[in-house]
């Protein structure tokens, strides 16, 4: 209620699809592995919660840190990191471009690796 522009997504979309909506968004907030590294790829500020060590490995490499956990999440903390996140910041901005870059380098690596295992 006190964000209206805020939308939960509760559709069921195909990878594509939620790699599409993560570029066309302003923030993501997400404790999904993949829901991370949609955004992160597509150069989109994130806000992590803490639920899996792959989530926060993610975070450590993308040099964010988790707003919470699952177990203990601090609605203020959180909004803090949301402002944060949204606040722009060209170095900031850049940053996520060049790590954006580097995880569709190495996601393009491992597929020329499983396309080599399997010749």
């Amino acid at each position: 209620a006190r964000y209206p522009e805020v939308r939960v997504m509760r559709e069921d979309l195909t990878p594509a699809e939620w790699m599409a909506l993560a570029g066309w968004t302003d923030l993501v907030v997400g404790m999904r592995l993949h829901s991370l590294i949609f955004a992160a790829a597509r150069s989109v500020p994130i806000v992590g919660i803490s639920y899996d060590p792959k989530v926060d490995a993610l975070l450590a490499r993308l040099r964010a840190a988790a707003a919470g956990t699952v177990e203990k999440l601090d609605t203020e903390a959180l909004r803090e990191a949301i402002e944060s996140a949204l606040a722009f910041d060209e170095r900031r901005r850049q940053d996520r471009e060049l790590r954006a870059e580097h995880l569709r380098n190495q996601a393009m690596r491992n597929v020329d690796r499983a396309l080599e295992l399997l010749q």
